[in-house]
């Protein structure tokens, strides 16, 4: 009896209802996007941008614009197919960030490879994300393309 009650609390969760419930993310690509390198400074800061739910509290090596469509899908892409929903605490000393802009609603995005933990901050919500390490490389490509410092990771 226990496991059929198990087996289906498991069901219904997989089922879920839109974004906020899903295990697996599905983000859309955004009219406009600015990518971030972000500085080192470790819990001080990330508690900071969280509350405040502004990724540029954080401190920042640089940023770069994203105005081309495909390079945005290739993010958004990116992002999709490596997050996953979390629900632990963990480290948190993000390297990398994102914000997107649609319209008048912005997402940030701010990224862990540390601890492999993205934050998406959009709404005045917060969800917690589990963000496979093959990301990185993606996002590494294009802050070094547009000439953007990154910090050292260490795992």
């Amino acid at each position: 009896m226990l496991m059929r009650c198990l087996g289906a609390v498991f069901l219904l969760w997989l089922a879920g209802c839109g974004e906020l419930n899903s295990p697996h993310p599905n983000f859309n690509v955004p009219s406009q996007m600015t990518l971030y390198s972000i500085r080192e400074d470790h819990v001080p800061h990330s508690e900071r941008a969280v509350e405040a739910m502004d990724i540029e509290v954080l401190p920042l090596l640089g940023k770069t614009e994203i105005t081309d469509p495909q390079i945005r899908q290739e993010i958004i892409d990116n992002l999709n197919q490596h997050a996953k929903k979390l629900d632990l605490d963990s480290c948190f000393n993000p390297r990398h960030g994102i914000r997107a802009v649609e319209g008048t609603k912005r997402t940030d995005y701010i990224i862990c490879f540390e601890c492999a933990t993205m934050y998406v901050i959009a709404d005045g919500k917060r969800i917690d994300y589990s963000i496979n390490y093959a990301a990185q490389a993606t996002l590494n490509k294009i802050l070094v393309a547009a000439g953007v410092p990154l910090n050292k990771l260490r795992r």
